[in-house]
């Protein structure tokens, strides 16, 4: 089942219609292998495991959402050995959504792959914490234009929403709507969010970079992280709200009625 929801992805097929009524799905733009001890602390140094480029898309409160951005460069795409990549916005395309239906574009962290898309969203409420522009502001600049996986060009698309008055900058925990709820946690960057969202009673997590896959949510958060203890504090919050955790970059997101 895995390997033909992959394989259907990969072949760009006509539009369909967007999903009917609230929910959640997961967009991936591509598929490729990374360090497992990036994935996971401690995992061997000599492994890659599979990984998944993704977003999300929440249909909540009479408005399309989008989490992430991805990233659009098909170059940067190949380098890094990613198959069937696809723009977050092409990925939406292909179900009939357009930029313009997206209300708002929820940044969970700076990083290239989940804001080097929002430039293709130009009429979006861009949401980041404030903490985590801070970071980006200090890091990147016309003198070190890319540095922490930050760049330069997706600073300058937050700064034009912000001069747009687009941008919402929370400094903690904030709504975005009834239904979904943003958490400042801290750790894989220094203002990294995570989004609660509350559908029919059910409540799921959109983890993102916090725990790249579901083992992290049981055996440790991603290697590299920052602040990995503010990572695991913030997995065990996640776990006490819902055991219905998406993980940030997981193959298996890919099956079942979430894949977009």
């Amino acid at each position: 089942m895995l390997a033909l929801v992959f394989a259907l992805a990969c072949t760009h097929p006509s539009p369909t219609a967007p999903p009917s009524g609230d929910g959640i799905w997961v967009l991936e733009m591509g598929r490729s292998t990374f360090p497992a001890s990036h994935i996971l602390q401690g995992a061997p140094e000599t492994e890659r495991w599979p990984f998944s480029w993704q977003a999300w898309l929440i249909h909540a409160d009479r408005r399309w959402v989008l989490v992430d951005a991805g990233f659009r460069e098909p170059d940067v795409a190949r380098r890094r050995g990613i198959e069937g990549f696809t723009p977050i916005a092409g990925v939406l395309a292909r179900r009939g959504l357009k930029p313009a239906d997206i209300s708002d574009l929820i940044i969970t962290h700076s990083h290239w792959d989940h804001v080097g898309g929002a430039a293709d969203f130009p009429e979006a409420t861009l949401w980041i914490q404030a903490d985590e522009l801070a970071w980006m502001r200090s890091r990147v600049s016309t003198a070190h234009t890319q540095r922490s996986g930050l760049r330069l060009r997706d600073r300058n698309v937050l700064e034009a929403a912000a001069a747009q008055g687009r941008l919402q900058t929370p400094d903690g925990d904030a709504m975005v709507s009834p239904s979904i709820r943003l958490h400042r946690s801290g750790g894989h960057t220094p203002g990294v969010q995570w989004v609660e969202v509350h559908i029919d009673g059910h409540t799921t997590i959109l983890a993102s970079d916090i725990a790249y896959q579901t083992r992290n949510l049981t055996e440790g958060p991603p290697g590299g992280s920052r602040d990995a203890a503010a990572d695991w504090s913030a997995i065990e919050t996640m776990k006490a709200l819902s055991t219905d955790i998406i993980p940030g970059h997981d193959p298996r997101s890919m099956q079942g009625p979430r894949a977009f």
